[in-house]
């Protein structure tokens, strides 16, 4: 873990539109709602004062695959800004490295901010993902990583992924300040729903490049992906939106095409 170099540089008013966009997931316990026979989705006891239905989400088509990718988004989200108040403000940079070696993925560096405390302590942070001790633990893959439709996906790997390259969210070896995104006042993608899956603990996403073709984006559904934004917010992008559009998304560059109007509401 990165030494905390002071407290996170975090105003109240953009914790608490973290907290409003993030709002409704729990905090205490195991992250992931009971699942009822078959796999789906377990209804909420409306005795209780919980919503009973599953949410309207983008698309007809998989309902409970797309509740359950919104929920892990928000847990995704929710922990990388609690890294991020740990450590100055800072997310995690891409890969935990050593010695200019990429070693580990900033999925395992948020592990103790997913409850996940134990499997944390297991990882050698000092030792490459695919070493015969770290490899052992692919098969511990936290369920918030795991693809919510699998279609021949390999085992133990994860289509939530970063973009990286300049001006993304996941550049330079230190991690970006949150501040720098947040303030922009414009949606910008943190993680995405890759087409291509990796296991989860090696330190690979989507690579970003402004002169290069823009990458292919969405895996589990046909008519677009679901993207974690800076501030928190689980959105959807339909295939209709622009490449220019995906791309003024990427950065926190002030760009007129960068607008939440073109996605979903939060979802």
């Amino acid at each position: 873990m990165p030494q905390v170099d002071g407290p996170a540089p975090l105003s109240r008013r953009i914790l608490l539109r973290i907290l409003a966009a993030i709002a409704g997931i729990p905090l205490l316990g195991r992250i992931h709602p009971p699942l009822a026979a078959g796999g789906q989705l377990a209804q909420a006891d409306p005795a209780r004062g919980q919503a009973a239905d599953v949410p309207t989400l983008p698309g007809e088509d998989h309902p409970e695959a797309r509740a359950r990718t919104v929920h892990n988004l928000k847990h995704i989200a929710f922990a990388l800004h609690t890294f991020a108040a740990k450590n100055g403000g800072r997310l995690p940079a891409a890969a935990i490295c050593r010695g200019g070696e990429s070693l580990l993925s900033w999925r395992v560096a948020i592990l103790p901010f997913l409850e996940e405390f134990a499997l944390y302590e297991r990882f050698r942070l000092d030792e490459p993902w695919d070493s015969p001790h770290n490899r052992a633990l692919l098969m511990e893959m936290p369920r918030v990583y795991a693809p919510v439709r699998h279609g021949g996906t390999a085992p133990h790997a994860t289509n939530y992924q970063g973009l990286v390259g300049p001006g993304a969210m996941f550049q330079g070896p230190e991690g970006t300040k949150i501040t720098e995104f947040i303030d922009a006042a414009r949606p910008t993608l943190m993680v995405v729903e890759a087409a291509h899956t990796f296991p989860w603990t090696k330190p690979e996403d989507v690579p970003y490049d402004a002169g290069n073709p823009l990458p292919k984006l969405g895996g589990p559904f046909d008519d677009g992906f679901y993207a974690a934004l800076a501030d928190g917010a689980v959105r959807f992008a339909g295939r209709k939106v622009a490449p220019e559009t995906i791309r003024a998304l990427v950065s926190s560059g002030d760009d007129e095409l960068k607008t939440a109007d073109k996605l979903s509401p939060p979802l």
